[in-house]
């Protein structure tokens, strides 16, 4: 698959939430460690370039980067195309 590059000049200038998403939805996300547990379990937050999305999982990286998938397609409002 294909992503686009983050390009912060474009992103800034979305004029809100849902396209925010749909743009973000377009790049790659990655997981970042975000903390780690009291019993030494690491933690992990999904991003995509450097916007940190609140979506942590202490699973698989690709368990995680499919939540942030699932809550970026929940920010867009029903008219937009996914």
């Amino acid at each position: 698959m294909t992503y686009k590059p983050f390009d912060m000049a474009e992103y800034v200038q979305l004029t809100n939430a849902a396209h925010r998403a749909l743009y973000l939805l377009e790049c790659e996300i990655i997981t970042s460690v975000s903390f780690v547990n009291s019993d030494l379990t690491t933690c992990l937050q999904a991003q995509a370039g450097p916007v940190k999305l609140p979506v942590y999982g202490c699973e698989a990286p690709k368990q995680v980067i499919q939540k942030a998938v699932l809550w970026l397609k929940e920010q867009c409002t029903p008219e937009q195309e996914i």
